[in-house]
């Protein structure tokens, strides 16, 4: 990928992905496949980081803490860490 904006001297940005996700995944597939990992790892006593970024609209709100009742990922974590 180029920067179209950028002078002849910055070299061309390569980006890399985990996972790309259609916008119909639901909240429940998200969490069990990027989330429940970590939390698993958390309370094995690794570290562990659940990280949204993106521009502001890109759902990084919606992803975390859902919408019209407990259905984003902080709330999707509660029965894994309350299970252990």
């Amino acid at each position: 990928c180029s920067n179209p904006k950028a002078d002849a001297s910055d070299p061309p940005k390569g980006f890399s992905f985990d996972a790309v996700f259609a916008p119909t995944i639901t909240q429940r597939k998200l969490y069990d496949i990027c989330a429940a990992p970590v939390v698993s790892s958390v309370l094995d006593g690794y570290n562990g980081t659940i990280f949204a970024y993106g521009q502001t609209g890109a759902g990084k709100t919606f992803t975390m803490e859902g919408v019209n009742g407990p259905s984003g990922t902080i709330a999707s974590a509660g029965p894994d860490v309350a299970a252990y």
